[in-house]
């Protein structure tokens, strides 16, 4: 699929977790996010070329093999799309590690040219939890059927 100036922002922010984080199409990187773009932390702009953005996505595919990023809500308004993620994938010493975050995304013209966020954490987000008591396992949705849903979805949008 090559760049579409007409994409909405979700269609674009799909194409980035699905085609670069969890294929590793870094190749692709032109056809969905402007070079230079725009990171933004709280005190701080990171301002990164698609070849930075490379090197930093094969990176972390080196740490991790079967890497499977997903979305668990998706906001959308005009060029923005908000997104609670997480990210799955084992060690090279078999250990099974998640990774979650919140991340704001600017689309303009098909391409991704700003995010925002704060620093990602090691583990899931719980669901459905109970006030009253500390969280337990059965909190946490089953990240497998999430993942599944998630596909499914995305595929139907």
């Amino acid at each position: 699929m090559a760049h579409d100036p007409n994409a909405t922002p979700t269609a674009v922010l799909r194409r980035y977790q699905i085609e670069i984080w969890n294929h590793g199409e870094v190749e692709k990187l032109g056809e969905i996010v402007a070079n230079p773009y725009r990171r933004h932390y709280p005190g701080k702009i990171e301002i990164l070329t698609n070849g930075e953005l490379a090197e930093r996505v094969r990176f972390f595919r080196r740490g991790l093999h079967d890497v499977v990023f997903h979305s668990i809500i998706e906001v959308a308004e005009g060029p923005y799309v908000t997104t609670v993620w997480e990210t799955l994938g084992t060690t090279k010493k078999g250990q099974r590690l998640c990774t979650s975050g919140i991340e704001i995304f600017k689309v303009e013209q098909g391409l991704i040219t700003d995010v925002w966020n704060g620093h990602p954490q090691d583990g899931q987000f719980a669901w459905n939890l109970k006030w009253d008591r500390p969280v337990r396992d059965e909190d946490f949705l089953d990240v497998k059927e999430r993942v599944r849903d998630w596909g499914r979805q995305t595929r139907a949008d």
